[in-house]
Order: C-alpha cells, then sequence, then structure tokens
C-alpha cells in the first residue's frame, strides 16, 4: 500500500496535480487517507502519509475520533511513532488524541497496554 500511495503522490505532483490538496481530502464519511490507512492497519502507509502531511495527524472523523486514537486502539506502536514524530525541522507532532465520548489516545493505550501507554507519555 506504500508503495501505490507513494507512485500516486509522485504522479500528481509531476502532474501538476495539487497533491497537498488531494493528501487533505476526505471521503463521504469524513475520514482522510492517513484515517483510513490507520484503520486498514498500513504502518508503512500511515508514515509516508504523517511525514508528507503531518497536519492530517490532527483531523479528526466526523464522529470526533483522532488517527493517534485509532492507533493505540489497534496497539501499533509503530503507527503511533509515525504519528507523534516531530517533523525535520523540530517542530513537534500535531497529532491529535481524541477519541469518543471525551476519551483519548491515552485512554486507549491504558486499556489496550502498559507499553503503549508509555509510548503516549513520553510523547
Amino acid at each position: 500500500h506504500r508503495a501505490v500511495a507513494a507512485r500516486l503522490l509522485s504522479a500528481m505532483r509531476a502532474g501538476g496535480a495539487d497533491a497537498d490538496a488531494a493528501l487533505r481530502a476526505r471521503n463521504r464519511l469524513g475520514p482522510t487517507a492517513l484515517f483510513e490507512a490507520v484503520r486498514s492497519g498500513h504502518a508503512k502507509t500511515v508514515e509516508l502519509l504523517a511525514t508528507e502531511a503531518p497536519e492530517l495527524a490532527a483531523v479528526t472523523s466526523g464522529d470526533g475520533v483522532s488517527p493517534l486514537y485509532l492507533a493505540a486502539m489497534a496497539e501499533s506502536v509503530e503507527m503511533v511513532r509515525a504519528l507523534l514524530r516531530q517533523s525535520p525541522d523540530g517542530t513537534p507532532s500535531r497529532a491529535s488524541s481524541a477519541g469518543p465520548e471525551g476519551r483519548t489516545a491515552l485512554h486507549a493505550a491504558a486499556v489496550k497496554s502498559e507499553g503503549m501507554a508509555g509510548e503516549l507519555r513520553c510523547a
């Protein structure tokens, strides 16, 4: 999936398409490509999209769930790290930790695993 996403981004940029707008697009239910990559468990695609458009980590779905919350629920340390990684210039991650009913990614991590909670506490 990562290779396909990278190729699509490259083709859009080469063709003059607004790749940034495409990355920020939402499907009819509200989620972005980053959200869908997390939901599907495609960690390498999450890493690519989080690198190309880190601001997408701050975008929640229509029901207020963030990609970080989903990654914590999936117990994916790799996706959590990709979403929380600071940019090359040192800018901290803008990832939202929002989840349903006022819960956060830390709540999800605490329920799922102690190791995951540690990853989020260190961010």
